[in-house]
């Protein structure tokens, strides 16, 4: 939420993002008090912003951290001044002509090829309300790390990516900026089986253009390497959730006050065989038996020392059809993607009061926010770029069940 005209009121913000900019949508009408803020109808402001640049892929380079750029987390302290996180891939296998071979990639082909795949954050900032954005950089065209691997690219790294394949909302929590990230193992790093999965990251508020990200590890606060590596550094990821329950992404956490005790609800993607003959409700008709489910987990946690501990184990929300699932080759399919815990009502449920301006907050009634990929039409949808915004309506129980509805 961002400031209103007048004191005490607000206008909600929904930025779609893609590679070249974002559409900035907007509640319709005047700004309202915090109390009045609704997720349901946003309009799309006339033209797409034009807020940072990605580079070309071709003849492109790791260590500048300047292709495929995506907003994933805005946060703002006082409805004016945001700050974004933006995840960046590099794509060894595009940056030569297809069918050749070069120093970043073996393989050069249209198609994704994950073991050549160099998955960070950067960041931006804007002072003006998010109508426009600047990229932290050291100097023009080359971008600096936020949350990055503390190792180098490595060409034809199986299986890949390599990097932060995925990331949570920002939370703020006693002076600091907490961050869930999902990283791959990286072999370079000493021990590689213990800096992969889902990982805490911090920095120190307020953020901005200085702010330098630290990742828990070793049972300690572990820099974040502020420019490309040149060789590995130590590990700055270690595993805040058990074996079994950190392999799926995790693209959101909220903290729910309606819970006894208040506890994080985490949301995120996983696959499981069982799910396609389970109860759990199919977002859509198409689903059939789709091992691939919207998942959820709520723990309680000492942020400051990277101490999660599991109350209600990873349990199945939503089943859906993913990427794999959906195109070309399943014309009769929609997929979700993306999926994040959001309550309208978060604003005014601030533990000690004040205004929740980043709904970091959940209740008894949150909603279960995702991208719909509609389904592949040669004529309406031939390049799939036909995607919706839905939701669906949660319960939560003092018990930590929730019930999509």
């Amino acid at each position: 939420m961002v400031n209103g005209e007048t004191a005490g009121t607000y206008k909600f913000l929904w930025f779609a993002s893609n590679s070249n900019g974002y559409f900035a949508s907007e509640a319709p009408g005047a700004p309202v008090g915090a109390n009045e803020i609704s997720l349901t109808h946003i309009k799309r402001r006339p033209a797409c912003v034009k807020w940072v640049t990605s580079k070309p892929y071709t003849h492109s380079s790791p260590e500048k951290y300047d292709t495929g750029l995506w907003m994933v987390a805005p946060y703002t302290s006082d409805g004016v001044n945001v700050y974004a996180l933006i995840h960046n891939e590099f794509h060894g296998e595009w940056t030569g002509d297809v069918g050749t071979s070069n120093k970043w990639c073996t393989v050069q082909q249209n198609a994704i090829y994950l073991p050549c795949d160099y998955w960070n954050l950067v960041a931006a900032t804007s002072s003006d309300t998010g109508r426009s954005f600047s990229l932290i950089q050291p100097h023009g065209n080359w971008n600096t790390p936020a949350i990055a691997l503390p190792a180098p690219y490595t060409p034809n790294d199986p299986p890949g990516p390599q990097g932060m394949t995925a990331q949570s909302n920002i939370f703020v929590q006693e002076g600091y900026a907490y961050v869930l990230v999902q990283q791959f193992g990286a072999p370079p790093l000493v021990p590689p089986q213990d800096n992969g999965g889902v990982c805490l990251v911090r920095t120190p508020l307020p953020l901005g253009r200085t702010s330098q990200w630290q990742g828990w590890a070793g049972g300690q606060w572990v820099a974040l390497p502020t420019g490309y590596p040149s060789a590995p550094m130590p590990p700055a990821c270690s595993p805040i959730l058990p074996t079994a329950q950190s392999s799926p992404f995790r693209f959101s956490w909220s903290y729910n006050v309606s819970l006894s005790p208040p506890q994080f609800v985490l949301v995120g993607i996983a696959s499981n065989p069982a799910f396609g003959s389970s109860s759990c409700p199919a977002a859509d008709p198409s689903v059939g038996d789709s091992p691939e489910a919207f998942v959820y987990m709520t723990v309680t946690a000492d942020l400051a020392n990277g101490q999660f501990t599991v109350v209600t184990p990873q349990s199945c929300l939503l089943r859906i059809n993913w990427f794999d699932r959906w195109g070309m080759e399943y014309p009769n399919n929609t997929a979700d993607a993306y999926p994040s815990l959001l309550d309208p009502g978060s604003p005014t449920l601030q533990p000690g009061g004040g205004i929740d301006l980043n709904f970091q907050y959940s209740g008894s009634q949150p909603y279960l926010y995702a991208v719909r990929l509609n389904r592949y039409d040669s004529q309406k949808n031939p390049k799939l770029y036909d995607r919706d915004v839905v939701r669906w309506k949660l319960s939560v129980s003092p018990a930590g069940q929730s019930k999509a509805r």
